[in-house]
């Protein structure tokens, strides 16, 4: 019975490895693709991560105007 328990973890450490080494052929788009889920999440996350950066000195910038400091 251990014999057939070890078969099959041999059997899924080896879909694993496959599966990895098939991940880090592609590009960092394509590994986060092959891995997330839901996939819609990946574009909105990044969506709005470029959204934030680029608002945060903005405000900066109004802010440091309204207390005259620039």
């Amino acid at each position: 019975m251990k014999t057939k328990y070890d078969e099959i973890d041999e059997q899924k450490d080896l879909e694993s490895k496959e599966k990895m080494e098939k991940i880090k052929k592609g590009n960092h788009l394509s590994r986060m693709m092959s891995v997330s889920e839901p996939k819609w999440m990946i574009f909105y996350a990044v969506l709005v991560s470029i959204l934030m950066g680029a608002v945060m000195p903005f405000f900066g910038v109004f802010i440091g105007r309204m207390l005259f400091v620039l």
